[in-house]
């Protein structure tokens, strides 16, 4: 019934005693919900030069959720989504929001509209949260940049700059994971 669009950057986190099945299900036969929206949580480098053994154990500092209260039009990183989507309601694919068939919605982890182009506002990550390892180490972002990306538009320093100056929290939700 559902299918998910992450890159191979993204991990799904589902959090408390939910399954991602259980957060789902209560809109599974509802036709006027086509998407369910997740948000980002950005990990950093954390000042890390070189690619560490895993990364969710490696990369412990996610960027701060900042100030909300800005223009509809543009998002912050982590208010970033990406969708988990009913196929028979999607009408056009995109990166981060898929545009619907008429009568469908996205929806957050509360039922709530999401109903901008690709960020959800305010971000939550009650039940589930995406973390996107978007720098990595200094090395392997390197290696992201030389090898492009599906978009044509690959990031350069500008965004490392950007993401590594934006404030970081700790955030070990991943690293204490097994395996």
């Amino acid at each position: 019934k559902w299918m998910a669009f992450i890159d191979a950057d993204e991990y799904l986190e589902v959090r408390g005693n939910d399954t991602l099945r259980s957060i789902l299900a209560p809109y599974d036969d509802d036709d006027s919900i086509g998407a369910f929206a997740v948000n980002w949580q950005i990990h950093t480098s954390g000042g890390q030069l070189t690619r560490p053994p895993s990364a969710r154990k490696g990369f412990r500092r996610c960027i701060e959720d900042q100030d909300p209260n800005h223009s509809p039009d543009v998002g912050t990183e982590n208010e970033h989504i990406k969708v988990i989507v009913k196929p028979p309601r999607v009408a056009k694919p995109d990166v981060h929001k898929f545009e619907l068939k008429k009568g469908a919605r996205t929806v957050g982890e509360n039922g709530d509209t999401v109903d901008r182009l690709a960020w959800r506002v305010p971000i939550t990550r009650k039940k589930v949260a995406l973390h996107h390892y978007a720098t990595r180490s200094r090395e392997e972002y390197v290696a992201k940049m030389e090898r492009g990306n599906g978009m044509g538009s690959p990031k350069g320093w500008d965004w490392w700059d950007w993401v590594e100056a934006i404030p970081t929290v700790e955030c070990d939700e991943m690293a204490v994971l097994e395996p």
